[in-house]
């Protein structure tokens, strides 16, 4: 069996999983967030599924970034439809405050 395929689907590059996404841990759960590709915008469906180098797959949002099989906590994030690397954090953004901060 050929592993090529998981490679593309691949969470992020090894190299960069070190550390953690504190400031994502830190924001309030109530705070909507959506999720799209910083580069092309893709939206992601909770179907969708990355690997990691452990070949868990699962959907990375679900998780923060984090293997649920092996704990490895990925930084980055490889878009399915244009394929660019990006920081995990990246691919949330706050949903409307209604409130506004336009001042």
């Amino acid at each position: 069996m050929h592993d090529e395929g998981l490679q593309t689907k691949r969470s992020t590059d090894p190299e960069d999983a070190k550390g953690t996404d504190v400031e994502l841990e830190r924001e309030p759960p109530t705070k909507r967030r959506r999720l799209r590709c910083p580069q092309c915008a893709w939206e992601p469906k909770e179907t969708d599924v990355w690997s990691c180098v452990c070949f868990c797959v699962w959907n990375t949002f679900l998780t923060a970034g984090v293997c649920p099989a092996c704990g490895r906590h990925w930084r980055e994030t490889q878009c399915h439809r244009c394929s660019t690397w990006s920081p995990h954090l990246a691919w949330y953004e706050d949903e409307g405050d209604e409130g506004g901060k336009d001042a």
